[in-house]
């Protein structure tokens, strides 16, 4: 899987960026590093360019924003702090880009960590699980589930009810009816090639969907912007509602995987907690939004 691959996958435009003031931020965290030359950095981060020592994560969210959303500026954010300070700096993160005088209006971000050790105020994003093959079907390692700590939002429950509803009494009591249900999306994450010290390597994993979704938003603005509109901002309920129309729902697959084959769910029609709505396709979700 290529950018190219991509755009032709998803209607993702090559075409360069038209608007001034649109960027996208990716942050690299506990000792992970993008091979830049200009970085500027929090909590003492570094731009570590010993390749032995550096993690593909950021180069491949830098390389894929940079390479799909064509145009629009990419600021990596390098944090330093380590593991058991990783919610301060995710903290310290907002703090520095909110206090921008112009922000990022989009940060992808794939590190992830268990529910319960997360503050409240760091659990409220758009989620991204990922699919593979063609036609697509949902990745086998897309998690997803009922949160346990945010109740199910509004503009979720005719989606999640629905969904709720075709499962039944399967795996009563191993999940939170009443959670705000994930992943919002999907998007292809299986076997992303990147460069890492002069040479390609596959990745594979919802750290590809991630990147992928938010430079498709990132081109989204821009479009919106140059007809004289607000940005996006908060994606979840516009997803939920007009959103609809510009997702491809992938019913096929499962997320067994993900926890050893003894529980987990299949994708299905409507919201699924392995795929979520389904995929983007660009041209819909600008007619979506009305352009």
């Amino acid at each position: 899987m290529t950018p190219a691959c991509l755009q032709n996958l998803y209607n993702i435009p090559s075409a360069s960026a038209i608007s001034d003031g649109i960027r996208i931020a990716v942050p690299g965290y506990i000792d992970r590093w993008a091979n830049q030359a200009d970085l500027q950095t929090i909590d003492g981060g570094t731009n570590n360019q010993n390749a032995s020592e550096a993690a593909p994560e950021p180069d491949l969210d830098t390389q894929y924003t940079v390479g799909l959303a064509t145009g629009i500026p990419v600021t990596f954010v390098s944090v330093g702090g380590t593991t058991p300070e990783f919610y301060q700096s995710l903290f310290d993160t907002a703090h520095f880009l909110l206090n921008e005088t112009s922000p990022p209006q989009v940060m992808t971000t794939s590190y992830a960590d268990y529910e319960y050790l997360a503050p409240p105020a760091l659990a409220y994003v758009t989620s991204v699980g990922g699919t593979v093959g063609l036609p697509q079907m949902a990745a086998n390692f897309s998690t997803g589930g009922f949160s346990n700590l945010w109740g199910r939002p509004d503009y979720q429950a005719s989606a999640v009810d629905a969904y709720l509803t075709l499962l039944g009494n399967n795996d009563t009591g191993l999940y939170n009816a009443s959670g705000r249900a994930y992943p919002d999306v999907s998007i292809y994450a299986v076997d992303f090639e990147i460069i890492v010290d002069g040479q390609p390597i596959a990745i594979t994993g919802t750290s590809c969907a991630s990147p992928t979704f938010a430079s498709i938003i990132a081109l989204l603005n821009d479009q919106l912007v140059a007809a004289g509109r607000p940005v996006m901002g908060f994606l979840n309920p516009f997803l939920y509602s007009q959103g609809l129309s510009a997702l491809t729902d992938i019913t096929e697959g499962n997320n067994l995987a993900c926890s050893n084959g003894t529980t987990g769910f299949y994708a299905t029609v409507g919201w699924d907690p392995v795929t979520g709505l389904g995929t983007p396709d660009f041209l819909r979700l600008k007619a979506a939004v009305g352009l």
